[in-house]
């Protein structure tokens, strides 16, 4: 079940809990476009001190100045396509995430403790 729209129902004070149109874009686009970049920063399965530099960094320009927001999403998309264009020799997730299910959850019976 969503909690988003309940809680929003409950914070609205509104029975109709529609976000309005316009008002909520830049910030679930902003949302989007950072857990974008955390997820290209972990494709390698490493996450330094720049990948943290990045999102800390510009998390708080974007909360310290509202007016930025739409700026610093669209930096976040670019951002991401660069990890992914650095990395994309290094990239791990999709081979690990093979590896474990191949290992631990489809192994064969005669595996079995």
């Amino acid at each position: 079940m969503a909690l988003i729209p309940i809680v929003f129902v409950i914070s609205s004070g509104s029975v109709t809990g529609t976000i309005p149109i316009g008002e909520h874009d830049v910030e679930i686009f902003l949302t989007m476009a950072q857990s974008l970049y955390a997820c290209a920063a972990l494709l390698d399965l490493e996450y330094n001190v720049s990948n943290a530099t990045v999102l800390f960094g510009l998390w708080a320009v974007s909360t310290a100045i509202v007016e930025v927001r739409l700026a610093v999403g669209i930096v976040f998309l670019i951002l991401a396509a660069a990890e992914v264009i650095v990395q994309r020799k290094k990239i791990m997730a999709f081979s690990a995430f093979r590896e474990t299910l191949r290992d631990k959850i489809f192994r064969s019976s005669n595996d079995s403790i």
